[in-house]
C-alpha cells in the first residue's frame, strides 16, 4: 500500500469527487446563493452569465443550481396541474387537501435549498447524483 501523504492528512480529491470544482473561500457565498430558493432561476443564471471563464468552479455550481431549480419548477408545475385537476374532480373540495400539500412542498423545497446552500458554503462542493452527472457531461459547453 503506497502512502499518498503525511499521516492524518486528508486524501487528495479523486475523479469521483470532482476536486476541480471545489469553490474557493471567497466564492462560497456566491455559490451558496446559486442553490438558495429565493430567486431560484434568476440568480444562478446571472452568476453563470457574469462570471469569467477562469472561475470554473463557480460557473459549475451556478449551472448545477440552475439545472436543479429548473427540475424543481417542472415537478412543481406537474403537481400543481394534478392538484387543480383533483380540485375540479372533487368539485372544489380538493382545495382542502391541495393548499396544505402545496405549502408543505414549498417548505420542503426551501428546506432542501437552504441545506444545500449551507453545505456549499461550509464545504465548497456538493454532488447531487444525476444532476452532477448531467452538468459534468455538458461542462465543456457551458462552463
Amino acid at each position: 500500500m503506497a502512502a499518498t501523504g503525511p499521516p492524518g492528512a486528508p486524501p487528495p480529491p479523486g475523479p469521483a469527487t470532482g476536486g476541480e470544482f471545489v469553490l474557493s473561500p471567497e466564492d462560497r457565498g456566491l455559490g451558496a446563493v446559486c442553490y438558495l430558493g429565493i430567486f431560484p432561476i434568476l440568480v444562478p443564471l446571472i452568476v453563470l452569465l457574469t462570471q469569467p471563464p477562469e472561475k470554473r468552479a463557480l460557473r459549475f455550481h451556478a449551472l448545477q443550481g440552475l439545472v436543479l431549480h429548473v427540475i424543481f419548477l417542472a415537478v412543481w408545475m406537474v403537481l400543481l396541474v394534478l392538484l387543480i385537476l383533483f380540485g375540479v374532480v372533487t368539485m372544489g373540495c380538493g382545495v382542502l387537501i391541495g393548499v396544505p400539500v402545496i405549502l408543505l412542498l414549498f417548505l420542503g423545497y426551501l428546506g432542501i435549498t437552504i441545506s444545500w446552500s449551507v453545505r456549499i458554503y461550509n464545504d465548497g462542493d456538493i454532488r447531487l447524483a444525476a444532476v452532477t452527472d448531467f452538468v459534468l457531461k455538458h461542462k465543456d459547453r457551458y462552463i
